[in-house]
């Protein structure tokens, strides 16, 4: 399963935009808002200060009514939080020598006292800057209406309803969302719908699927009252709602809110919100098997990315993840260790090697090079993505999972089996827990189990976790995908060590046939499929 191991869970994004990772595999469909560790909180006085500035300087730069001059996605916005909270220059800030001296000693001062809620009011408090929706015509309202809200949230006198020390980014949306429920925001739909918006997109990030529906669900409602039905900001919606349901891997409806999205940009210039929904169609598309497909939308929108925001950004380095992902399902191995090395240079040094984006760029190389017996080089980039992930999402995100499977096919592929045999067993743990049932990429941890244990001769508890692969494959993609014939082949192999051939014939005779018409299949999967139905004709009837 190189091609699944090597796209990733879709992390999510950072608050707003999905669009860059797959999941059964996931290059990058954003990024991923992750629980971020929390200093001691400071008092109201001090974030009010806190607040100003640089932060009065992005504000006012998400609402500038130039469309140009905004941040162009949520993913823009919270890099420059990000800049903020690591007291690095914000390009919303002026360029101005002392103010860059200033952010570097305070850089290496240590954190800051208050950054835990500056995160926080920036996730909540902000959500009207995503994309710039509040129109000129709203604007002063608009705003004051959220820094209201904002306020409310961070400086409550009530202990059991203010943020305290130690709150976590969970916490401080649920408390967001509690206040949205009880009409905090009641007759400014504009500012309830971005904000909504946000929360959605970042529960989702999180992982936190059931939270983050209601929120996009009621954003869908909202955004076409203020802004129209068929107003990009619309749009961008009803590709937030497919991006969540792609995740939940429910394929049907993520394909009838994708189109729906791009029906509305359709008239609209070239775009990054355009260029969003491409990626996540062809995500989608990845995942159907329609890999031509896939290629050509990765493709349009990496023309678009480049055209609007130059050749060296992270939507281009996330279309460079997500081209080499589907280059992989299509068996051009070289290809994709190209797009993919092209993806890492380029977050490095955007970003930092310690960042979750960096970590999930990792694995993809690091599955392919282990495939490709660079077993040193692929061994060291998945240990110290996961080192990274688990620091920067959590032990227990999805994308764990994805970072623990690799790191078992790599073991596996060194011959110890013992270790790589307990790290399919994390991922699958992790993955059963972060991931709703009958998710795909359970499936991917099951499948990559049941195949471990048939090389270990396992075969009666290889086979309830196969067929529990190929149930789910089989509800979630589209008939004859590789993976589907993969693990009904392997399923089979089980089968043969339980003496059930006639069942098996069935599984290995149909699965080779489905391999040998499927242009995507490789030549490796289609060997061990035929040598598994000669193993089967030389094993005597029970």
């Amino acid at each position: 399963n190189l091609a699944v191991a090597a796209r990733g869970t879709p992390v999510p994004p950072t608050p707003a935009a999905p669009g860059s990772a797959y999941s059964p595999g996931a290059p990058s469909a954003s990024g991923s808002l992750a629980p971020l560790p929390v200093s001691p909180a400071a008092p109201p006085r001090a974030l009010r200060r806190q607040l100003q500035g640089e932060l009065d300087w992005i504000i006012l730069k998400c609402l500038e009514k130039d469309r140009d001059r905004r941040y162009h996605t949520a993913q823009e916005l919270a890099q420059d939080i990000g800049r903020h909270l690591a007291n690095q220059p914000v390009l919303a800030g002026p360029p101005s020598i002392s103010y860059r001296v200033s952010k570097f000693v305070r850089r290496h001062r240590g954190p800051l006292g208050a950054g835990a809620l500056v995160v926080l009011a920036l996730v909540v408090g902000l959500a009207l800057a995503i994309q710039g929706y509040i129109r000129a015509n709203l604007e002063r309202d608009s705003a004051a209406r959220a820094v209201k809200f904002l306020q409310e949230i961070i400086t409550s006198s009530d202990p059991n309803k203010g943020l305290q020390a130690g709150v976590t980014i969970r916490e401080a949306l649920d408390l967001a969302s509690i206040r949205l429920d009880r009409g905090a925001l009641k007759g400014d739909a504009g500012v309830e719908a971005t904000i909504r918006r946000t929360l959605g997109s970042t529960y989702m990030a999180m992982g936190l699927y059931e939270k983050a529906a209601p929120h996009l669900e009621q954003a869908l409602i909202l955004f076409p009252r203020v802004f129209g039905e068929r107003s990009m900001e619309a749009g961008e919606v009803w590709n937030d709602l497919g991006e969540l349901k792609r995740q939940l891997g429910d394929y049907p409806a993520a394909n009838i809110a994708y189109l729906r999205a791009m029906e509305i940009q359709r008239p609209f210039p070239p775009s990054i919100s355009k260029a969003q929904t491409l990626n996540n169609l062809g995500l989608l598309r990845q995942a159907q098997g329609r890999f031509e497909e896939a290629v050509d939308l990765q493709q349009q929108a990496l023309d678009i990315r480049i055209t609007v925001s130059g050749h060296v950004n992270h939507e281009v380095a996330t279309s460079y993840q997500n081209l080499g992902s589907v280059l992989v399902s299509m068996g051009r191995l070289a290809e994709a260790e190209d797009r993919f090395r092209e993806c890492l240079n380029m977050r490095i040094n955007l970003l930092t090697p310690h960042h979750f984006r960096v970590a999930n760029t990792q694995l993809s190389l690091a599955i392919l090079l282990g495939e490709r017996g660079e077993l040193n080089e692929a061994e060291s980039l998945a240990t110290r993505a996961i080192a990274v992930t688990e620091k920067t999402l959590g032990p227990a995100h999805a994308q764990m999972g994805r970072g623990l499977g690799c790191l078992g096919r790599i073991r596996e592929l060194q011959g110890r089996l013992d270790e790589a045999g307990e790290l399919f067993q994390r991922s699958l743990d992790v993955r059963r827990q972060a991931l709703p049932a009958g998710h795909p990429e359970i499936a991917v941890s099951l499948y990559n189990l049941g195949n471990y244990l048939v090389q270990r001769k396992q075969f009666d508890k290889a086979e309830p976790a196969l067929r529990e692969a190929l149930q789910i494959r089989m509800a979630k993609l589209n008939p004859g995908h590789p993976q589907i014939e993969i693990t009904a082949s392997v399923l089979g192999e089980s089968l043969v060590g339980l003496g059930k051939l006639d069942e098996a014939r069935k599984l290995l005779a149909g699965s080779l046939a489905a391999l040998k018409s499927n242009p995507y299949s490789t030549e490796i999967e289609r060997s061990k499929a035929a040598d598994r139905l000669t193993q089967l004709a030389h094993t005597p009837e029970p």
